[in-house]
């Protein structure tokens, strides 16, 4: 089995055939398509506990949503099960430092207000697909799939085909949710770059969204009878 994750990262040769247009379009984002809506964050943090910085926002984020809980070591906590499940986490290093506190709260401080009053469904469930395990997004709301990434960086290539391939899996299934919209927004950078679904198919792909989505379960179809063989 494989994740979106790595489907995204990987299979170069199916994306350069059915979306060729991704890093031309990556590239126009990054250069002016994308919004800046605040400063980024100028605490520094160290580059192998980043991650868990930002799966602590988010944590501590969603208990805010969901249970007006502010407590950070709480969210500390709940995270760190989270990052156990990811390999070379370097949770034996970390420690919730002050200033790991500071780009904690600032990151959640931008995620509440940007999103709190939208009603989020936190961890949207995409049903899998031939040799690709089931996923969860991060938030969806008002027909809106949200993809959060805190690094220091832009838009990647990679983050377009993840947002795809939830958005795939989740018409593919047999109970899909209404996407209309895509978004993605970096709370440590302060960009957010929002799209139409079909908008952006068209702009990356020469297929219909339904042709794309039909390719991208065939391709992860065939893969899985290939391994069975």
């Amino acid at each position: 089995m494989i994740s979106e994750v790595s489907f995204s990262r990987g299979y170069t040769s199916f994306w350069t055939e059915h979306a060729p247009w991704i890093s031309d379009y990556v590239s126009s984002i990054n250069k002016g398509l994308v919004e800046r809506i605040e400063y980024p964050i100028e605490i520094g943090d160290d580059t192998i506990h980043r991650s868990i910085n930002n799966i602590i926002a988010f944590t501590l984020f969603k208990n805010i949503v969901k249970k007006e809980n502010k407590d950070i070591e709480k969210a500390f906590l709940e995270a760190q099960k989270i990052a156990a499940n990811y390999p070379r986490n370097n949770m034996y290093s970390y420690i919730l430092s002050e200033d790991y506190k500071k780009i904690i709260e600032r990151q959640c401080e931008r995620l509440v207000k940007r999103y709190k009053n939208k009603l989020p469904e936190f961890y949207p469930e995409f049903s899998g697909c031939g040799i690709m395990e089931s996923c969860q997004g991060d938030l969806l709301y008002a027909e809106t799939l949200v993809e959060i990434k805190a690094g220091e960086r832009g838009v990647l290539s990679s983050d377009i085909k993840q947002i795809i391939t939830y958005c795939a899996l989740n018409r593919l299934s047999t109970n899909p949710k209404s996407i209309k919209r895509v978004e993605f927004y970096n709370p440590r950078q302060g960009i957010l770059w929002v799209s139409e679904l079909e908008e952006l198919i068209m702009t990356v792909s020469n297929l219909s969204i339904e042709d794309l989505f039909d390719q991208i379960g065939k391709y992860l179809i065939n893969m899985s009878e290939d391994i069975e063989l």
